[in-house]
This record gives C-alpha cells, structure tokens and sequence, in this order.
C-alpha cells in the first residue's frame, strides 16, 4: 500500500454536465469558466455526438486549454482541476475515458475516495491496468467491470464500493448519470434551461449560463437523464450527512447560493458574529481580498468600525491556499498583495480573513502591513483554527501542517508578528451556517477539532473486488 502513498489525489475540483442542449459544449465551456476558481491546473470537456465521444482536455486554464474548442452534441461533461499530487500532466486531467467494442464511458468527480489505494491494489491483483495516479480512474476501471448491466445498477455496483467523499458525473453512451456520496460531502447543484437539465458544483455556473436552479442533490442522491426523461434513485445505504465547511467559507463563489443561502450573506454574519470574540479597540477594519471581504465587511459594520480596502490583490495569483509546495505559495503571496500606505499608516487595524490554515498569506499581510506604518495589527478569522487533517479532499494531509496543531493562539499570533489573533469557536461557527441555510442539518468540522474519521461501512478498505 506504501507504494502508492505519494500518487493519492486529494483535490477540490468543479464539475458541470449538460443532457439535451443543442450546444452542450459551448454551455460546458461557460460553466467550467464559472468553476475555475476551483481548479487551475487542468480542465477538460467530453462531448457526446451520434454514438461517439469527443474529448479535449490539458493542462492549464479554461481559457487556456478550452478557449476554440467546439464539438457538436446534446451531451456533454466537464471538469476543472487542482491536484498536490499524482503530478501535473494531462494523462491526470478529468474527464476520464473507457471504451470498448460495445459501450463508452466518461466520468469526472470531485472529491476524494479514502479507500482509493486498497482498491486499486486489488484491481491490479485481478489484472486491472491503471493509466493514471487519479482517484477517479479507480471509479472508472469499476464501472468497466460491470458494462454488460443497466447503467443504473453499473453505477450503484461500483459506487457501492466506495468510501470518502464525491459528487460524480457518468456519460454511459447516450446517457447521464449524477452521483452524490452518501455524506453530501461535495456539493451538486441541478438546474434547467431551455428544456434541457445542467449539472455544477456551484449555482454560479448555472447563473452563468441562464439556467435557474431546481435543487441540490441530497447525500446519497442519484439522478439519471435517459430518452429526455430524468429519472430519481438512491444509494442503498444512509450515512449522516457532512457537507464540507469549507464550502461555506472559502471554496464556494460567494455569489452562489448552497443550502439555500447567498454565501455573501453567510460570510458577511460570520464577520459580525466575529465582532463579538474579543473586540478590538481600532481605526479601520481590513480584509485580506478576495474571500475575506464579506466578513471584513460585516464585522465593521457590527463593530461601527470604518471598512477600508487597504490591500489590493491581483487577480492573476491564483488561490495561494491550493497552491502544490510551500515554496510556491510563498512567492505568490509575495506578488499576489499590495498595500495602499497612506490608508493604514500610524492607524489600528482589524485584518480580517475567512480562513487560516497554514499561515502563509496572513504572516505576508502583517508584514506588509507593518511595512506600511500601521500601530496595530489585530487578526480576526471568521472561520475555527484548523486543527486536523482531512480525510476527504481538502489538501491538510496531517495535523503538522498546521500552526495551531503545533502552537497555542498566542504564540502563533506573535510568529504572525500581529498584535492580538482570535477565531471563531467551532460552536459559534456552526450556529451561524445552521441559522442561516435552508438545507438539511449536517456540516462536517472534522478539520476544526480532534475529530474521528469518516465513519466506515461494511465494506473493509482492504477487502478484494468482485467482478460485477
């Protein structure tokens, strides 16, 4: 099992699918253009069109890797990428292809399988050839092993093998198939537009494409378009839902809508909620942009505190957050923000950030902004300490890359070289999101505390695969 340490995929992916649009293509491209800011490595597109599928997929930006591409067909699905590991080549790039003499099949995923190498290790026993270091080819070589079912039964069978978190798309020939695992861990957004039915990970992408959105898929849902219809199922077994808490501070678009609420709003009453944990005496409040100004801007309005946007950022930086190796998310935080001196200079600051998790960006900001003559740094995170790994796609493999796994709150806020550091509690962060969505109870905070694993089923992790 060592062997294959080093290749698992632990990513934050988008997904978007299209069934019946006479340009299925151009309406994937959109979308996925919508979906980049979660995945900047790689993308691609498979269209179907008569019995045929037509695939282009590489590494680098929408803009970059898709901007030309056009392929006839009513069917499409699409994929962004950010991976840590496995490598940045194309051969890791998503949707993943198998065909034979009879059927075709296309997936992409979002997520992460927890129980990816024991699987794959007994595929290879059986004699399974593997192309790629990427969870999703495990999905893929199961749903191969049962093509001779009815695409509904093919997916639950493989599906049913499977443990971590996903929301996952299948072109199976002429047909479209949407999973979401049993925790609801990754979000899946249906929608319409002009009679045809849209598949995302973020209700921006429908937005983008004019579609309006009919629901979020349930944990455990499964959704199948054959013959213009669509028809409901389930997975047979019931887990308690988890949807990822990241999706509500940072990895979401805040111009899109999960559970139910804007996540502009959420984020901006996480902000005023935060003006309530240890008040700091200041001048003007500061967020670190982008993803950290609808809590900057709530906690100075809770907190009668002038808002200013003192840091500017450019947008060709990319997340710093996602980035592969220490070294590069240094550099770019280094080119990514600026600081307009004569707003901060001889002033007491509140910076405000939605997130904190290795420390990188906010020990950039600080300096910058002590570089700039502020008298006071006051650092508020409107999200808990990061306490834990995660065991389900978010990129903190063990609790050591963490500061506060190491380190109190104050010597982490004096390595900061900030004035004063305070979190929200895992307790009032939860209260904010479950007051303000309409979905279902259940988020997961296993990175906020000493959590346990994702609870197992029945199936082992190391048990050997049977031939379906």
């Amino acid at each position: 099992m060592e062997e294959y340490a080093d290749k698992r995929i632990r990513e934050e992916c988008g997904i978007f699918g299209v069934y019946q649009h006479p340009d299925a293509c151009g309406l994937t491209r959109l979308g996925l253009l919508s979906l980049q800011h979660r995945g900047e490595e790689s993308c691609g597109i498979c269209v179907h069109n008569e019995g045929e599928y037509i695939m282009h997929k590489g590494v680098g930006s929408v803009d970059e890797v898709l901007p030309r591409f056009q392929a006839p067909g009513n069917l499409a699905i699409g994929h962004v990428r950010y991976s840590t590991s496995g490598g940045i080549i194309e051969r890791n790039a998503q949707p993943l292809l198998y065909q034979d003499d009879i059927h075709r099949i296309a997936i992409c995923t979002n997520g992460h399988i927890s129980n990816a190498v024991s699987l794959r290790i007994a595929l290879e026993a059986d004699g399974v050839s593997f192309h790629t270091a990427n969870d999703a080819e495990v999905i893929l070589r199961l749903l191969a092993l049962a093509l001779s079912n009815h695409p509904l039964s093919v997916v639950k069978s493989a599906v049913s093998k499977l443990e971590g978190a996903f929301a996952l798309l299948v072109m199976y020939d002429d047909v479209l198939i949407a999973v979401q695992d049993p925790y609801g861990y990754r979000p899946l957004m249906l929608g319409a537009k002009d009679g045809s039915y849209i598949l995302a990970s973020e209700t921006c992408a429908l937005d983008t494409i004019g579609a309006h959105l009919l629901e979020q898929l349930k944990p455990g849902q499964i959704l199948l378009f054959d013959g213009g219809e669509m028809v409901r199922d389930e997975l047979e077994f019931k887990l308690p839902r988890r949807l990822c808490s990241l999706e509500f501070i940072y990895f979401s678009r805040q111009d899109s809508y999960l559970d139910g609420v804007r996540l502009h709003i959420l984020r901006m009453e996480l902000g005023r909620r935060l003006s309530q944990v240890e008040r700091a005496e200041a001048d003007l409040v500061v967020a670190i942009p982008e993803s950290g100004i609808p809590a900057a801007m709530g906690y100075a309005q809770h907190a009668g505190i002038p808002y200013a946007a003192a840091i500017l950022h450019s947008r060709y930086m990319g997340r710093t957050f996602i980035q592969p190796s220490e070294a590069v998310r240094e550099a770019k935080a280094s080119l990514k923000y600026r600081v307009i001196s004569e707003i901060v200079q001889n002033r007491r600051v509140v910076v405000v950030d939605d997130s904190l998790v290795r420390g990188t960006t906010c020990s950039h900001v600080v300096e910058l902004l002590k570089a700039a003559g502020a008298s006071e740094i006051h650092v508020r995170i409107s999200s808990p300490p990061f306490l834990n790994g995660c065991s389900c796609g978010i990129d903190i493999r063990s609790p050591e890359e963490l500061p506060l796994a190491r380190m109190s709150t104050e010597d982490l806020c004096s390595s900061l070289g900030a004035d004063s550091l305070s979190f929200l509690a895992v307790q009032q962060f939860v209260q904010v999101i479950e007051d303000g969505k309409h979905g279902e109870p259940g988020i997961c905070t296993q990175c906020f505390r000493a959590a346990k694993p994702l609870p197992e089923r029945s199936i082992s992790n190391s048990v050997a695969l049977e031939a379906t």
